[in-house]
């Protein structure tokens, strides 16, 4: 999480949205500061921020859960970082979520399909559900440059420069090469529609008739509600940091 007190801002940082770069490029060139933690939730900012900076611009970010999907399949396949081979981490709760995910590392590693991976998940959903309405504004991965823009904008900060990009994870082909049977399109409308129309995200037009079911929105409403129990009271794991 990044704070400005010059300029006013929060950015809240939504893990793989490109919020290592806006990150950096805030620190660097725009008067901000990292607080509390990378990916610390909004709720937690509230906690902790003074009454002034309660009324600071709030800005976050978002990503197409279609590609979004396919980044972790091949974080996965790839081992991005070593990131699941690495030590666990001393906090219990973040080695639980961590040992969740070398589950299907392991699965995956072993031949999983993308499309056997997407039928093993449960509906999608991610923590920017959490707190984005809540928002000033937030920026879309795939107008990421411009949106940046726009906030500075808003901001009445003058831009420096065009927003540097980093930390990319490396990719052979389009995600949408990932859906070209019609099952693996019927899991994402089926796993992801929900959070899409959340989130203001359309399946490609060539997909046809792309609405989740009753039956999907629902799932997607019940494990939002318990997802948000772990997101505020499991995850958060924020111990003495100051603004």
């Amino acid at each position: 999480m990044i704070i400005s007190d010059k300029y006013k801002y929060v950015f809240i940082q939504t893990p793989m949205t490109g919020c290592s770069a806006v990150a950096k490029e805030l620190v660097e060139k725009y008067a901000g500061r990292a607080i509390l933690s990378k990916h610390a939730i909004y709720s937690t900012f509230i906690a902790n921020a003074t009454a002034e900076q309660r009324k600071y611009f709030v800005f976050s970010g978002v990503r197409n859960p279609l590609d979004k999907m396919v980044s972790n399949y091949q974080k996965m396949l790839n081992n991005h970082n070593d990131r699941f081979t690495r030590k666990l981490n001393s906090d219990p709760r973040k080695a639980i979520f961590q040992l969740r995910d070398r589950l299907k590392f392991r699965n995956v590693r072993r031949g999983w399909t993308y499309e056997r991976f997407l039928k093993n998940i449960k509906v999608y959903d991610e923590v920017s559900s959490l707190d984005h309405h809540k928002m000033d504004y937030v920026m879309k991965f795939e107008t990421l440059e411009s949106d940046f823009e726009k906030v500075l904008t808003q901001l009445s900060i003058p831009l420096v420069r065009k927003l540097p990009r980093f930390n990319s994870t490396q990719k052979k082909k389009h995600y949408l090469k990932f859906y070209e049977s019609d099952k693996t399109r019927e899991l994402a409308v089926k796993k992801m529609g929900p959070f899409m129309e959340y989130s203001e995200y359309s399946f490609p037009k060539d997909w046809g008739d792309s609405n989740p079911s009753y039956w999907d929105r629902f799932q997607f409403k019940l494990w939002h509600t318990l997802r948000i129990l772990s997101w505020k009271y499991v995850r958060r794991g924020i111990r003495g940091h100051k603004l």
